[in-house]
């Protein structure tokens, strides 16, 4: 019996009396919850850049010092933990955990840990590969990587998830998570993104990360399926694309992608086309073609509470290729400050759904569907708010079976559609709708697998570290955003002094509502005490059995008792503040606070 599992003991033993029923179940999970259990006793090692592989790794005192021989050390369910610093050298992990009990890779403190590549290459490699790549055949699967920042050298994507062209389902890179991780592009002529996920792979998540630099793309899902992507900031920057120059550019694509999820995305400040480029540039990209992947076209995907906010070109384009894009749903989107059109469905797309939509200020008009292949389209719930041109423009009516309740006003040209039901916009996130006749996108809460929560999204995660690293003057100059290089170059947000979520809620020029911008954020200190003790961890041990908390001092929000970030609030996070309060290290721990 280990020393943690004998101070529970002793805890239980004085509070036996007090709180007898919660405490029972709470020795149950210490000795039976399996998973989480091993989770928060998996062996852990330590990775530093002034580390030595002579040393054992396994303490902060005796770090390894690369990851190839940290990898020798490491077996599922295990961590590496990666000290503060910058690594030149690549992450590439050849050893995978199992479901359920993956290797992590995890920065010892969030953003600290700096994979900087200084010879071309990805900062971060995830891939299957077949038999004849150098190293014999590798199934990469069951890996999280937390915390890190990575920045690659040359022609190439900054992280890379993906298997070869011909690699079956069975072999491809799956359940991969990803998640508080910086990426920044290096591209300058390469078809790359700053995080390139596909072809061929599977079940991979993605949340609470930004991406942004030099590349075609900031985030790009190609030819893969079953894709969670949420929670994350964009922003395109700068591809100079020689040889190609006039090839499309976008802050997000999801191309070629079936059976995928993309909910609260941010993209912003897109920057301008530079005078010799003549292309198409969008905010958000759903677009299908035919390759060699092992898929062919996107289908059942869904883009759901997302804002594109001052770009150039347009908000969303979709368009599909060879076979038409299926059964894709669009719901409570927020296009504002786009050059092109709002949203665009350009060709060969099938039954897509369009519903609570904003359109506010865009250059073209505001809602376009064209005439190719187009068919079944679904549009309802839109509110357009002034265009350049009229609210919709359906090239095939026919192509929409189904176009109720929207709402267009402000037009230079054209009629204002049912004008009477237009919502007050004071928040581009938050319309003010007229009871009964709703229309456009809301973005207050979280969606979670495609499902909308009651969970708060704001405060916006980790925006003191997206601002600090998207707003670098040093990157800033590389990525050529700055204001000496003429009108629209210099990010809005970074010439401003306000929080990402300020920016976001007072962008229309009223003051962030408390609520939102007055949010507390608890994780461990669930009484709001100013100390973390065992107390917490009885309230939020009560709180994941269903009880009651009328009458507690429990404070519930948005991450109130989520000290492991995976947004929800459980036993696991209940072993975990006990874990803390009791003293005992939280290295190797999923700990995130």
């Amino acid at each position: 019996m280990d020393h943690f599992a004998i101070k529970v003991i002793i805890f239980l033993s004085i509070l036996m009396m007090k709180e007898i029923k919660l405490i029972i179940i709470l020795v149950s999970l210490i000795f039976y919850l399996g998973v989480s259990a091993k989770n928060v006793f998996a062996a852990d090692f330590y990775i530093s850049p002034t580390g030595n592989d002579s040393n054992n790794g396994q303490t902060s005192s005796t770090p390894v010092a690369t990851f190839a021989h940290a990898e020798t050390l490491l077996n599922a369910g295990d961590t590496l933990i990666l000290m503060d610093g910058i690594y030149n050298q690549q992450l590439h992990p050849r050893k995978s955990g199992t479901e359920g009990n993956p290797i992590t890779y995890m920065a010892q403190n969030r953003g600290q840990a700096i994979i900087q590549m200084t010879t071309p290459g990805e900062a971060i490699l995830l891939a299957s590969n077949s038999s004849g790549y150098p190293g014999g055949a590798f199934y990469c699967h069951d890996i999280t990587i937390d915390g890190l920042i990575a920045r690659s050298n040359g022609e190439y994507n900054t992280i890379v998830i993906n298997s070869w062209d011909s690699a079956t389902e069975a072999e491809m890179v799956k359940r991969i998570i990803i998640r508080n991780i910086g990426a920044f592009g290096s591209a300058l002529d390469a078809n790359a993104a700053a995080v390139a996920i596909g072809n061929n792979a599977t079940y991979i998540t993605i949340e609470d990360s930004f991406a942004y630099g030099i590349g075609r793309a900031a985030m790009i899902a190609f030819g893969s399926s079953h894709i969670t992507v949420r929670r994350v900031v964009l922003r395109y920057d700068y591809w100079r694309g020689t040889g190609k120059i006039n090839d499309p550019r976008r802050a997000f694509s999801g191309y070629n992608t079936q059976d995928s999820v993309f909910e609260n995305i941010i993209v912003l400040d897109g920057a301008p086309m530079p005078p010799e480029v003549s292309c198409d540039m969008a905010g958000m990209v759903a677009s299908g073609n035919l390759t060699p992947a092992y898929v062919t076209h996107s289908a059942r995907n869904k883009y759901l509470g997302s804002i594109v906010l001052n770009t150039v070109g347009n908000g969303l384009l979709t368009n599909g290729g060879g076979s038409p894009n299926e059964d894709q749903q669009f719901k409570d989107l927020i296009f504002h400050k786009v050059t092109g059109y709002g949203a665009v469905v350009e060709q060969l797309e099938t039954r897509g759904i369009y519903e609570y939509i904003t359109i506010k200020n865009s250059g073209a008009l505001g809602f376009k569907t064209g005439t190719n292949g187009v068919s079944d389209e679904t549009i309802k719930n839109f509110f357009i708010d002034t265009t350049g041109g009229v609210g919709f423009y359906l090239e095939n009516p026919s192509a929409v079976t189904t176009f109720v309740d929207n709402t267009a006003i402000n037009l230079v040209s054209g009629s204002p559609i049912e004008a009477s039901y237009a919502p007050t916009l004071d928040y581009l996130t938050r319309p003010t709708m007229v009871t009964g006749h709703e229309r456009g996108g809301t973005m207050v809460n979280r969606y979670v697998d495609g499902n909308l929560t009651s969970i708060p999204l704001w405060p916006w995660p980790n925006e003191d570290l997206i601002r600090e690293n998207m707003c670098d003057p040093d990157d800033l100059i590389t990525a050529h955003r700055t204001s000496a290089n003429g009108a629209g170059w210099e990010p809005e947000w970074c010439a401003s002094n306000k929080t990402l979520t300020e920016h976001i809620w007072e962008y229309l020029g009223n003051e962030c509502p408390e609520e939102i911008c007055g949010a507390i954020s608890i994780r461990s200190d669930v009484d709001n005490s100013s100390v973390t003790n065992t107390t917490d961890a009885l309230l939020t041990l009560r709180n994941s059995l269903g009880l009651s908390m009328d009458g507690t001092a429990w404070q519930a929000g948005a991450t109130t008792g989520d000290v492991n970030c995976d947004e929800v609030s459980n036993s696991t996070d209940a072993l975990l503040i006990l874990r803390y309060s009791l003293g005992l290290s939280m290295d190797g721990t999923s700990w995130c606070e």
